[in-house]
């Protein structure tokens, strides 16, 4: 009787477990594919939202019905612009002037990706300052007024987001990591925690420079207190707590292992580079709403900044549900979501160093 109640045991166990085959044994980390997703949508053909005034724009982000335009070009003399949504013939103001006045920028990149909420942030990568800002703010002063000001480790990854955690401290990703064991420069983890009114010790330089296989997108969820990371070279999502604890790990749709390979050059560190011809790109942007993740995704192997790919945007629930996969017929290096999720919005690009050009599909 007893033998029989450990086979039933073990039967029973059996079940359970293929019942969700692609979950590991730590249940942390999921593999997913493009089956998973509960709906999937092809969206071609994208309204272009024209603007006359503009010369060369590097992004467009949409916040309510607020459009602000980057510019990032030698001769601009400001480095941002405000239009209407509802009126782009004329922009509103024009601000954050070029120059080293207190409230002048130098460079600048912006980071608008809820539509939800008014305020939003700029770096200057240049003097890696960050800056927070609210666009009622910017509006009733007609000018660029930041809220929030300090200047960020020169360890953060260019690419990646400067995540504030809170009032005194932010989480920025190691430049010098990379996710392997013979080029890791004893980093031990991507993500780091810093406070804002320190910088910290500048370590020197380390034996390998990964800068151009490495890097997330990374946002902090105020109301789970969840961090997330989107890996821009492989196909991986990691969800932390505010302690940088992992919690969430996914990964897919396709699975991208990435191989790297030593360049040896007159610096005094090595350029790690990816081996063959391969060239991996995977999450790019993203944007939130309030009951949604949306992810541009582009799983290139061999990425061409010369000709850039159609790429596919991921819409998540913030548990990680996977909900739907719209397949693009162009290029996007950012977007924007209405607030009624009606309409997907979006940086339109044929190559790198091409014009950028703002699109609007029907979701």
């Amino acid at each position: 009787m007893k033998s029989r109640s450990i086979f039933f045991c073990l039967m029973l166990g059996i079940a359970f477990s293929s019942c969700n085959p692609t979950n590991d044994e730590d249940s942390i980390t999921t593999h997913f594919t493009y089956a998973d997703f509960k709906e999937e949508r092809q969206l071609s053909n994208p309204q272009e939202l024209v603007m006359d005034s503009l010369l060369y724009p590097a992004g467009f982000y949409l916040l309510r019905d607020t459009l602000i335009v980057v510019n990032n070009q030698p001769a601009c003399e400001y480095l941002m612009e405000i239009y209407s949504l509802n009126r782009l013939d004329k922009p509103l103001l024009q601000i954050a002037p070029k120059g080293s006045g207190p409230n002048d920028l130098v460079s600048c990149a912006c980071f608008i990706h809820d539509n939800e909420n008014d305020e939003f942030y700029v770096e200057s990568p240049s003097t890696n300052t960050y800056y927070r800002t609210d666009i009622g703010v910017i509006l009733q002063n007609k000018k660029f007024v930041p809220t929030d000001k300090f200047q960020y480790t020169s360890l953060s990854h260019i690419q990646s987001d400067i995540c504030v955690v809170g009032d005194s401290s932010y989480v920025a990703y190691n430049i010098w990591y990379v996710d392997d064991p013979v080029f890791s420069n004893g980093v031990a983890a991507p993500l780091q925690r810093y406070a804002k009114s320190k910088l910290p010790k500048d370590e020197g330089l380390m034996e390998n420079f990964v800068g151009s296989v490495n890097g997330a997108r990374i946002f902090y969820d105020q109301r789970r207190h969840e961090i997330w990371a989107m890996d821009l070279h492989k196909d991986r999502i990691s969800i932390y707590n505010d302690s940088l604890q992992l919690l969430k790990e996914m990964i897919g749709p396709d699975n991208l292992q990435p191989q790297y390979t030593q360049v040896k050059s007159n610096a005094p560190f090595a350029f790690i580079s990816f081996t063959g011809d391969q060239s991996y790109m995977g999450y790019l942007n993203y944007c939130l709403t309030r009951e949604h993740v949306y992810l541009i995704y582009s799983g290139e192997t061999h990425y061409s900044p010369e000709s850039l790919q159609p790429v596919d945007v991921f819409k998540l629930k913030y548990d990680g549900t996977l909900e739907c996969v719209y397949h693009l017929d162009k290029h996007l290096l950012t977007i924007s979501v209405d607030s009624k999720e009606e309409y997907l919005y979006g940086t339109a690009r044929d190559a790198l160093d091409g014009y950028s050009v703002f699109v609007r599909y029907k979701l």
